[in-house]
């Protein structure tokens, strides 16, 4: 049984197993009765913080993705306005065309 607590997996652990040997991870949490503790287990303390690492790199690259987007939009906005007018008239020509068919 695991249970993710901010982002690390942990295991539900007997507070007087913890207490036995607290080599055996790191705890994130405790119960409100305070008999459980929810142990982070250290095999994949280095695992788990690479993942987050990657998790930030990926939200700072998404960022840098939709500002730069955002900045082509701006710049080429002009262009962008007219071209949506364009096709919008061709839409309506092509509807014409279509019902002048029928």
């Amino acid at each position: 049984l695991t249970m993710e607590i901010n982002g690390r997996l942990v295991i539900p652990i007997s507070q007087d197993k913890y207490s036995q040997n607290s080599m055996m991870g790191i705890v994130h949490d405790a119960s409100r009765s305070g008999k459980t503790a929810y142990v982070e287990p250290t095999e994949i303390v280095g695992p788990t913080n690479e993942l987050r690492q990657a998790e930030g790199e990926l939200r700072a690259e998404e960022a840098r993705v939709w500002r730069e987007l955002t900045e082509s939009i701006i710049r080429h906005r002009k262009e962008l306005e007219r071209n949506v007018k364009v096709i919008g008239h061709l839409d309506v020509v092509m509807g014409r065309v279509r019902l002048g068919r029928k």
